[in-house]
């Protein structure tokens, strides 16, 4: 039996693999895959197709397909394609090497490539390849190393410590007694404490992290020019990371030939979210084409201290602080739900195009600012009926710990949140809302603080 029909795991959307943001990112460094809103998309991969849904919805006249090797996993995934009555979205019980022909404009591998036998990680790159579009390119995520050192040290010993050929629950059982038994321990070695803290770390996460990641049979990280060598191999090229980040500087990363792979080792680097295209495309970095796509804030205005400063942050928690008051001017415009054009951002804070051109390129590469390839299509307000996304209601009305948003960021919810969600028909008003949340035994005192809360995440559809 397939370990995914045995244990499923929880897929979610992952905000770097929508061709809002893999087109702007591959715009970025001069790939053009073209229109997002009529994008062909593959995901190798892709589980309970819960990555892909938001998509489908968000895209109408796009195309999407996922495939996966475990059948159960696929069932569950049509059931939410049924219900939400999606034609544009296909999901199959395939494995990889029969995916369509294409071509595909985003090939999607997230959370597949180290968790697979080498020669299925082949597969992958020779798949990528072969569907791909001349102008088209792949998300392809991977454990890496050195990051992975001490996370592999813990999955070493779990594996040596559960009896592999038993059911998944009974291995996981044995797994979080030891994992108990090192949180609780207090080491006085350094590197025993690195193991201890990850054990901490893994105690948290679900079932379905811990069994796939740390006891299944197969996961490989590697180091940066490793893999970016095997994707030379299958004939493709490492494009970049999905996340923009600034490279780390210092006289151990300059005096180095490959600076990415020191930036890797001098930070730890556990996880890469890197983008592919076919071998002679793409450029560096390339800030002017910014331009042209939208940008949408990741940090809210917090205030201005008494030496002028201004803060910006994301839950409560400052990330910068500024005292220019164009850089100021433009985070503070773009604190909302959704996004601005460049040049509309440039008339509103009436500053010089080139220097903010340089501002809001150090800010994508910081991560305080994201580029989109178009509006995310998320309202900045409620109408005098509103209405939920679909999706976000489909899956709160399944009992979902989770909902999507047009941001395609998974939105944690607690039941209150979902019987709101529910009730989001576009059928009456907020005062009839209270009053039906009311009558049927929940608490409404905080449903206008709800309800704003769902509209800075993206819950409701611009126009609806």
């Amino acid at each position: 039996m397939d370990l995914y029909d045995a244990l499923p795991y929880g897929t979610k959307p992952s905000r770097a693999t929508h061709p809002d943001r893999a087109f702007a990112v591959a715009r970025l460094h001069g790939v053009d895959p073209g229109d997002v809103g009529s994008a062909r998309v593959l995901e190798l991969g892709c589980g309970t197709g819960l990555n892909l849904l938001p998509m489908a919805a968000a895209l109408p006249h796009a195309e999407l397909v996922g495939v996966d090797t475990s059948a159960v996993q696929i069932g569950m995934g049509r059931a939410h394609v049924e219900a939400l009555g999606l034609t544009n979205l296909t999901l199959d019980a395939l494995d990889l090497r029969e995916a369509p022909a294409g071509p595909f404009d985003l090939v999607v591998a997230h959370g597949l490539w180290s968790w697979v036998p080498p020669d299925v990680q082949e597969a992958v790159f020779d798949t990528v390849k072969r569907v791909l579009a001349p102008q088209g390119v792949a998300f392809v995520s991977w454990n890496a190393l050195p990051g992975w050192r001490v996370r592999g040290t813990v999955r070493d010993l779990l594996r040596r410590h559960v009896a592999p050929d038993t059911p998944p629950r009974a291995q996981l059982h044995a797994a979080r007694e030891l994992l108990s038994l090192w949180v609780a321990s207090e080491p006085s070695d350094p590197f025993a404490e690195l193991v201890r803290q990850e054990a901490v770390r893994l105690a948290g996460k679900g079932d379905d992290t811990l069994f796939h990641d740390y006891l299944a049979p197969h996961n490989e990280p590697v180091y940066l020019d490793t893999f970016r060598a095997r994707a030379k191999a299958g004939g493709l090229a490492l494009l970049g990371e999905a996340e923009l980040q600034t490279a780390p500087e210092g006289p151990l990363v300059d005096g180095c030939l490959d600076r990415a792979l020191a930036g890797d080792v001098l930070t730890g680097r556990a996880f890469h979210r890197s983008l592919l295209c076919h071998e002679g495309q793409g450029n560096a970095f390339q800030p002017e084409a910014l331009g042209e796509l939208w940008l949408r804030g990741r940090v809210v205005a917090m205030g201005q201290d008494a030496s002028g400063s201004f803060a910006f942050g994301r839950g409560g928690e400052p990330r910068l602080t500024t005292q220019n008051p164009q850089l100021a001017s433009a985070l503070a415009a773009m604190s909302g739900p959704g996004a601005l054009r460049f040049g509309d951002l440039a008339a509103m804070v009436q500053g010089e195009g080139a220097e903010l051109l340089r501002l809001m390129s150090a800010c994508v590469l910081h991560g305080f600012v994201e580029p989109l390839a178009r509006a995310p299509g998320a309202a900045m307000q409620l109408g005098p009926l509103p209405q939920a996304w679909a999706p976000a209601r489909h899956l709160a009305e399944e009992g979902s710990p989770w909902v999507p948003s047009l941001h395609h960021e998974p939105i944690a919810v607690d039941g209150f949140d979902r019987a709101l969600l529910v009730a989001l028909d576009g059928a009456c008003d907020q005062g009839t809302l209270v009053a039906r949340l009311a009558a049927g035994g929940h608490g409404v005192a905080t449903v206008p603080e709800r309800l704003l809360a769902m509209v800075e995440a993206g819950l409701f559809v611009d126009g609806v």
